[in-house]
């Protein structure tokens, strides 16, 4: 059982701490003070208000869809987007947020853009073959004829 004390002594300020008449305790918390309560496992509710859980984030302009977001325990269990959602006692929620949608034909881009974002982390040479239709060499630079086969004849 929490109570007011306990909180204080967790170094959550009791002004972030609402009393209900049914005894029960709403908290507006920091990430920080978040954490704190996740080390001593208190069960919370949450009223999750989630989009783009169930439909991904539409591409525009001939733009690819973007990755749905994805709502569950630290445990595994799915939770619902929307609505009062229990976390039990030493167990976390686990929030992955939707990618956005793209903007225009990614066989369209400028293949050196393509290989500048693998080097960076930001693309994959897999999605850089399968989705930009760019061929890359071992060390990052562009395939100009394996690049030109893979974008010969395709069709979004």
């Amino acid at each position: 059982h929490i109570t007011l004390q306990s909180l204080n002594n967790l170094g959550i300020p009791l002004d972030h701490v609402r009393k209900n008449k049914d005894e029960s305790l709403d908290l507006v918390v920091t990430v920080e003070e978040a954490r704190a309560l996740l080390k001593i496992g208190i069960p919370f509710d949450v009223l999750a208000m989630f989009e783009r859980v169930d439909n991904a984030p539409r591409g525009r302009n001939g733009g690819h869809e973007g990755l749905p977001g994805k709502v569950y325990l630290g445990s595994g269990s799915a939770l619902r987007p929307k609505g009062q959602q229990h976390v039990p006692a030493n167990d976390s929620l686990v929030l992955e947020l939707a990618g956005g949608g793209g903007f225009g034909d990614p066989a369209a881009r400028d293949p050196n853009q393509v290989a500048r974002d693998v080097r960076n982390g930001l693309v994959s040479t897999e999605s850089a073959e399968n989705d930009y239709r760019v061929k890359l060499f071992p060390d990052g630079s562009v395939d100009l004829t394996g690049t030109t086969t893979l974008r010969v004849g395709y069709k979004k």
